[in-house]
């Protein structure tokens, strides 16, 4: 059941930000909801490495854009695997 949450949680988590004007505000909001730490200021400088952890996956790239995008590749392999 616990997995089925968390698959819920990634699939909304993935169209909220995909949805979003503002996809990498979107990301800093939810990684706040889940009581994790947000930077707003390091997540607008394009010169540092950046890593997310939300809903079980990692994202990471040089800049908080770079490593979302790098996050929702991964989470949709996961939210809508190929058949």
């Amino acid at each position: 059941m616990e997995n089925c949450i968390m698959e819920m949680d990634l699939q909304s988590a993935v169209n909220q930000i995909q949805t979003s004007k503002d996809p990498v505000g979107k990301l800093g909001e939810l990684i706040l909801a889940s009581g994790c730490f947000w930077s707003s200021t390091e997540a607008t400088d394009p010169s540092k490495i950046f890593n997310i952890q939300l809903y079980g996956v990692h994202g990471m790239g040089i800049g908080a854009a770079a490593a979302l995008n790098d996050w929702t590749n991964k989470a949709k392999i996961l939210v809508f695997p190929r058949q």
